[in-house]
């Protein structure tokens, strides 16, 4: 059994590598990964582990998560009743931390979200089993950017969920979040705000305040402005400058400008302007830095071009939202919205070139 458990800690570290990686040969290298390291034998060994010996968790887990990339369907449907009555695995949306799927290449998504139509059809609509398949069904439904039904599914999600769980505020923050790429404004800002009032999570405070700086509303801005200065980490301290900045008040501006600086940690790397508070990292933007040059560019010049310089770095170096970018195209299977990604890809990189140029230019007058 040491050897068997020794087996699945490499799988599990083996497989941290797939899906980090972007090219047409994903599926032939996962497919051969199978191969190569004999997972379907080693699957095979693990039905013979019973409940009453040492390591059946173990091989129950170590089944499950292969039982999706070798599709064992039928298995399956006999697993997770299995593994949701373990004491460790009784909360909601609990079968997300077995199952997820983004550890696999995104070529297998589609796959995947096959094989959860069919589990869901085979639990009571009652049962935890369905509300369990039905997070993954939504999870994978949102990583091939399937909307259509997506729109669907998540709020019967909801539906079933318990309020004062800890996964409902992330599941209501995503459909406010789906919401928003239908254009539903007023109704993701309902959403929101209900968010809000249910959890201080500072996704809905997050949302909200740049759903209204978008919109120009910054009277709505500056309405949180209490719970904006309340957040420690700081990150939204932007917004409060910008508003206060558009009403005129540049006394105010300057205060919230330079407090937001304040938080400010650099780097090297990626993202190479941040804010970094309780483990959480929050990117400055572009745009951001740009807006900060510009408002201190005639009382601090020195301070003003450095803005401007890590905004144009940060714009030159956008490798990994492009490899973000192409991971979850690979993963849509339908082609009119695989067009649409990328007229919107191809939108922003022009307008991140049209930036780019009026940043250089900006800097020109730096030297």
């Amino acid at each position: 059994m040491k050897t068997f458990l020794s087996v699945i800690l490499f799988f599990f570290i083996a497989l941290d590598s797939f899906g980090q990686t972007d090219n047409d040969e994903m599926r032939n290298r996962f497919n051969q990964y199978l191969k190569t390291e004999k997972i379907d034998s080693l699957y095979s060994a693990t039905l013979d582990v019973t409940e009453d010996e040492e390591g059946y968790e173990e091989a129950l887990l170590f089944r499950n998560q292969n039982g999706w990339a070798l599709n064992k369907v039928e298995q399956l449907k006999k697993d997770i009743p299995a593994i949701l009555k373990l004491p460790a695995y009784s909360k909601e949306m609990a079968y997300a931390r077995i199952f997820r799927p983004q550890k696999f290449p995104p070529t297998e998504w589609a796959r995947f979200y096959e094989i959860s139509i069919e589990l869901e059809k085979s639990f009571d609509i009652n049962s935890n089993e369905y509300k369990e398949i039905l997070g993954i069904k939504t999870k994978l439904e949102f990583l091939t950017r399937n909307d259509a039904a997506l729109s669907i599914d998540l709020p019967k999600l909801l539906a079933l969920l318990n309020k004062d769980s800890k996964v409902y505020p992330a599941v209501l923050w995503q459909y406010g979040s789906l919401l928003m790429r239908f254009g539903d404004k007023d109704k993701a800002q309902k959403v929101y705000e209900s968010g809000l009032k249910l959890n201080s999570d500072n996704d809905f405070l997050s949302s909200l305040i740049m759903m209204y700086s978008t919109e120009r509303k910054y009277d709505q801005v500056i309405k949180y402005e209490d719970q904006i200065t309340e957040d420690s980490s700081g990150a939204l301290l932007y917004f409060l400058g910008e508003a206060y900045l558009e009403k005129e008040e540049i006394n105010k501006a300057s205060e919230y400008f330079t407090l937001y600086i304040s938080k400010f940690k650099y780097a090297d790397y990626e993202p190479y302007v941040k804010i970094k508070f309780n483990n959480v990292v929050h990117h400055i933007r572009p745009y951001q830095l740009e807006k900060l040059g510009d408002f201190f560019q005639e009382q601090e010049k020195e301070q003003s071009c450095k803005f401007y310089a890590y905004a144009k770095k940060i714009t030159e170096n956008s490798k990994s939202a492009d490899r973000f970018f192409n991971k979850h195209l690979m993963a849509v299977q339908d082609e009119d919205q695989k067009k649409e990604m990328l007229m919107k890809f191809e939108e922003n990189k022009k307008e991140q070139l049209e930036s780019l140029i009026r940043i250089e230019q900006k800097i020109e007058k730096c030297e």
